[in-house]
């Protein structure tokens, strides 16, 4: 999605203009998302959600279960889902690191129609200063980022009591067959279950219990994904 980002910048990008667009193209091939806490229990409806396999962890979203696909957006480029993740919403704007960890630039992808120079809202006013719209998405990635960097924190113990696995998940085609999906990184329902009950108790109070049943439950999408892809109809 962001091949091509480059940092915005007041003096070379003055003449910018953003024109939102509900066209979603540049996401079909894009498989999987990083989503906030936030953002799981309305994800896990319809779609897988897993973990990322990073030091910092947050959950994943699996959109497709093919690389460079996405199975929500159809040819017209419209979101055939019940929740876009909000990683898909910001586009074509996103956070870029500097050498401080506390400040960050707003990066854009240079390929995008919707940044252009003739239709749409201004990014920046006559003086240099940021127009309301790149305000607007300023606060949008400042927030997510926020959210993300908050769910890493919940997610610790997660790591800590060690209840991730890497684990394969099987279902069945009509003819009896199998097709399987590895290495999900997911919560052990037994390790869990193993923990004691001042860490339960803990854990429903931070909310996180609330996040490992919703991932546990989104687990079974894959067989949706699978119906939906044709996966189920194909033989290996």
């Amino acid at each position: 999605m962001f091949e091509n980002s480059t940092n915005l910048d007041a003096d070379l990008h003055r003449d910018l203009k953003f024109d939102p667009s509900f066209n979603l193209k540049f996401a079909a091939k894009t498989a999987t998302a990083p989503i906030a806490a936030s953002e799981v229990s309305q994800a896990a409806r319809r779609m897988p959600v897993a973990f990322s396999s990073d030091e910092t962890l947050v959950p994943v979203v699996f959109m497709s279960l093919r690389e460079n696909d996405n199975a929500f957006i159809n040819a017209a480029g419209e979101w055939e889902g019940d929740y876009l993740p909000a990683h898909i919403r910001r586009y074509p704007f996103i956070l870029g690191s500097t050498e401080d960890p506390d400040k960050f630039t707003i990066m854009f992808d240079s390929d995008a129609p919707e940044i252009n120079t003739i239709s749409g809202q201004p990014l920046y006013q006559k003086n240099g200063d940021m127009a309301p719209a790149l305000t607007d998405v300023t606060n949008l990635l400042q927030a997510l980022h926020s959210e993300l960097s908050v769910t890493a924190e919940l997610l610790k113990p997660l790591i800590e009591k060690d209840v991730l696995t890497d684990q394969k998940i099987t279902v069945t085609r009509p003819d009896g067959s199998n097709w399987s999906l590895d290495g999900v990184r997911a919560v052990d329902g037994e390790r869990v279950k193993a923990l004691d009950d001042a860490t339960l108790a803990e854990w429903v109070r931070s909310g996180l219990m609330a996040i490992v049943y919703a991932h546990l439950h989104s687990l079974e999408n894959v067989r949706y994904l699978a119906e939906r892809q044709g996966i189920l109809t194909q033989q290996d």
